[in-house]
């Protein structure tokens, strides 16, 4: 809520003190930790800056293929939105790379009916775009 009203800074505090909590609790290697990590790394996208919210949302995508049973959707998505991030850094080798994994897995889990919709699996690089 906080993020969708543009207070930024005030949902960077709560977002930090929940990571702490969980931490404290589950440990630095929890699956429970990837939501904290992703609306830390979201929340400081937002505020621009970028090579921290990079780092939070690297810690995410450790943490993904521990989900079990949603591991390869969460992966996908994490792997698409770091590419995102990275992206707008003007990182567009890397962002592609990233862009391609998530479209492999997206392919490996959508079946035939799903592969006939590019926008679905795919968000192409326009080169020179930031």
């Amino acid at each position: 809520m906080l993020k969708n009203e543009a207070r930024f800074a005030e949902a960077e505090a709560l977002y930090r003190e929940s990571l702490a909590m969980d931490v404290t609790v589950n440990g630095t290697n929890h699956p429970a930790l990837l939501r904290c990590f992703l609306n830390l790394a979201s929340v400081l996208e937002a505020q621009g800056k970028f090579e921290e919210a990079e780092t939070f949302q690297r810690q995410g995508l450790d943490l993904a293929p521990k989900l079990s049973g949603r591991a390869d959707g969460v992966l996908a998505a994490s792997l698409d939105s770091l590419g995102s991030m990275i992206q707008r850094q003007g990182k567009l080798a890397e962002a592609e790379t990233l862009y391609r994994q998530a479209y492999a897995i997206r392919k490996r889990l959508a079946g035939d009916e799903q592969l006939q919709d590019p926008r679905f699996l795919f968000r192409p690089i326009a080169r020179g775009s930031g």
